[in-house]
């Protein structure tokens, strides 16, 4: 079983110079578009890889995982600079703090009891997988929202100053003139 450590640590290394590459393309394809493409692959691939590590070889499971880790670098080489991008200076590090760590805590905190009762019910790693995917869509369209939003207003938070001025500019309400 030592040997399996140090698989696991070769699949680590790959991951990190995986991460750096995906990183570096996002720079240049976008961090978005890497998102969703990284959502993307995540939807369509998970199930697969998450079979393969059920399947009972070591081969099997080395190639499952190996092909999940370099899925999974797509997102997170590029999720730091996007996060950075989506929110105005002036909310940034508190919007980023809460919101990050309140879904890791809720959705990576509770991956490994999910899965695990997921697979103590159906035997099944596949289903495991499907959980991974369905999330994955989830997550794709929040950024495809996300990036609508951000190219059709410089500020997400514009339209509510915007309704706050028109507001209290008109006394309280929208008057039209006789």
């Amino acid at each position: 079983t030592a040997y399996i450590w140090v698989i696991h640590t070769v699949l680590c290394c790959v991951q990190v110079c995986a991460i750096t590459f995906c990183g570096w393309l996002g720079d240049y394809v976008g961090n978005s578009r890497m998102m969703v493409i990284g959502c993307c692959l995540i939807v369509f691939g998970a199930v697969p890889c998450m079979g393969a590590m059920g399947e009972g070889s070591i081969a099997a499971a080395v190639l499952g995982q190996g092909s999940l880790m370099c899925i999974i670098s797509v997102l997170a080489g590029n999720v730091p600079t996007w996060m950075v991008r989506a929110f105005p200076v002036h909310i940034r590090f508190t919007t980023i703090a809460v919101g990050y760590n309140a879904g890791q805590a809720a959705f990576g905190g509770t991956a490994s009891i999910l899965a695990t009762l997921i697979y103590s019910q159906t035997g099944s790693t596949m289903l495991i997988g499907l959980y991974h995917a369905c999330l994955a869509g989830v997550a794709m369209c929040c950024v495809v929202w996300s990036e609508r939003r951000r190219r059709s207003e410089d500020d997400p938070l514009k339209w509510m100053v915007d309704k706050v001025r028109d507001v209290s500019s008109n006394g309280g309400g929208d008057r039209s003139e006789a």
